[in-house]
């Protein structure tokens, strides 16, 4: 509760910085993995109790991120497991076709159809 009456204090100074990092505090918030001090959510202008929002069709920041790099061409490993996943595939197929049995079930309905047909 200490940390919540400093936070008061501070929100009567209009020193929302200091209001935001002390309730995090309060909440148990740690230090972030760079070792810094509680990170604020939102950046509030000194002097002013609220962030403007984004209206209409502004993007709201004006912070650009930097650009992701992509994972590059094909390697060994990726050519190897490819290869490996299409012969696996092959195989599949070569064991399905050598194992299906001989006395298949069209062959059965054209052997009734022509005992029926030799019936009359």
């Amino acid at each position: 509760m200490a940390l919540v009456k400093k936070a008061k204090e501070a929100l009567d100074a209009d020193d929302m910085m200091k209001v935001r990092d002390l309730l995090q505090h309060a909440i148990g918030a740690r230090p972030d993995l760079t070792g810094t001090d509680v990170r604020p959510i939102l950046q509030v202008p000194k002097g002013e109790s609220t962030v403007p929002l984004a209206t209409g069709d502004q993007t709201g920041t004006n912070v650009v991120t930097d650009q992701l790099l992509g994972r590059g061409g094909l390697i060994g490993t990726d050519v190897t497991l490819l290869v490996l996943a299409g012969l696996v595939a092959l195989a599949g197929l070569v064991f399905s076709v050598r194992s299906r049995p001989a006395d298949t079930t069209f062959r059965r309905r054209c052997r009734l159809f022509e005992e029926l047909e030799e019936r009359g």
